[in-house]
C-alpha cells in the first residue's frame, strides 16, 4: 500500500520547517490515524506515550523518577550518595533559581481572604506537590543544552516524602550537572539517551479499559454514556440508570470504584464486550431494535 504522503512542491531549508516535515511524515503503510497529529495526546500518562518518561535523565548521570524529584539511580558512581534523595533546586546564569516542588495552598473557609491555608496531611506536614517536569524545566531545557546547571539536592535519602527547601546550608548537597539534549541533532526525534527503545509506553496504563473507567463521565477518555434510560418521575425529578451499573433497576447508582453493582477495571479487562451496552437516544439498545 502506497503512503498517503503528498509530493513535496516546496523544498524546506531551514530547520524549523524540516522539523515540520519529520512531524508531518507519513510512513508507507500506516493510516492517518497513526500520526502525532491525530494523537488524543495527553502526556500523563497519554494513551499513544507516556512522555514523563523522557525527563528520567535529562541530567548527566542520575536518573529521577518520571513525576518526582526523586533520584532512583545514578550512573556517574561519583554521585551514588545521591541515590534516594531529592533534587530541590535548579539555577543557572543570571535566573533566579526554582524549586522543583511547590507548596499546596487553597482556598479554605478558615481564610477566605488570604487563602493560606496548606493542603497538608500527616505524611506530608508541608503540603508539598512535586512540579511537572515539562512546565518546570522547559525555560532551562532551552537555555542549557549542552550545559551544566546547579542542582541542590537533599543531603540525605528521602525516598518517601517530599521535603521542604531551607537556605541552611547543611541540608542539601550542590552539584553540577550536565543538560542532555531533548531532541536527536537537527530532527523532531526525541533524544535516543532520554528514552530508549519501549520506554515511552512502559507506564502506560491498560489503555482504553483503564482511562475509560478511570475518568468517569467529565473527562477527555470518557465519550460514554453516564445516565441513560431516564424518565420523569412523579415528584419532578428524573429517574434512570447510570450506564455502568450491571442490573437496570432505574435507581441510579453513584459512581464508586469499589461497588460491585457497576462495572469495575476487573469486569472491563476480562468482558468488556459482555458489560458495555450500546445507549441510543438516551437508552438502552438490547439488539433488537428495543431502546
Amino acid at each position: 500500500m502506497e503512503a498517503d504522503q503528498p509530493k513535496a512542491v516546496l523544498t524546506a531549508r531551514n530547520l524549523s520547517a524540516q522539523r515540520h516535515l519529520d512531524i508531518n511524515f507519513v510512513a508507507r503503510g500506516n493510516p492517518v490515524s497513526t500520526r502525532p497529529v491525530s494523537a488524543i495526546a495527553n502526556c500523563t500518562p497519554g494513551l499513544e506515550v507516556d512522555l514523563r518518561a523522557v525527563w528520567r535523565r535529562v541530567f548527566e548521570g542520575i536518573v529521577i523518577r518520571e513525576y518526582d524529584n526523586l533520584v532512583t539511580d545514578v550512573t556517574d558512581p561519583a554521585l551514588k550518595h545521591l541515590k534516594g534523595c531529592r533534587l530541590l533546586r535548579i539555577s543557572y546564569g543570571t535566573e533566579k533559581p526554582f524549586l522543583t516542588m511547590a507548596q499546596a495552598i487553597g482556598p479554605s473557609p478558615a481564610d477566605t481572604v488570604n487563602q493560606s491555608v496548606v493542603y497538608s496531611t500527616d505524611a506530608n506536614p508541608w503540603g508539598l506537590a512535586p512540579l511537572e517536569w515539562s512546565n518546570a524545566l522547559a525555560k532551562m531545557l532551552h537555555a542549557r543544552v549542552g550545559q551544566t546547571v546547579t542542582c541542590d539536592f537533599t543531603r540525605t535519602p528521602a525516598w518517601f516524602g517530599q521535603q521542604p527547601w531551607s537556605d541552611d546550608k547543611t541540608t542539601y548537597v550542590t552539584h553540577e550537572l550536565k543538560v542532555r539534549p531533548f531532541f536527536e541533532d537537527d530532527t523532531a526525534v526525541i533524544s535516543r539517551v532520554l528514552a530508549e527503545a519501549g520506554e515511552l509506553t512502559q507506564g502506560l496504563c491498560s489503555p482504553w479499559q483503564n482511562d475509560y473507567r478511570e475518568c468517569s463521565c467529565y473527562y477527555w477518555a470518557a465519550a460514554r454514556p453516564d445516565f441513560v434510560n431516564v424518565e420523569p418521575t412523579s415528584t419532578g425529578a428524573s429517574a434512570g440508570d447510570n450506564w455502568l451499573q450491571k442490573d437496570r433497576t432505574g435507581t441510579y447508582i453513584p459512581d464508586d470504584y469499589v461497588d460491585s453493582r457497576l462495572v469495575l477495571y476487573d469486569d472491563l479487562f476480562k468482558g468488556w464486550e459482555k458489560w458495555l451496552r450500546f445507549a441510543i437516544g438516551g437508552k438502552d439498545n438490547d439488539g433488537k431494535g428495543n431502546g
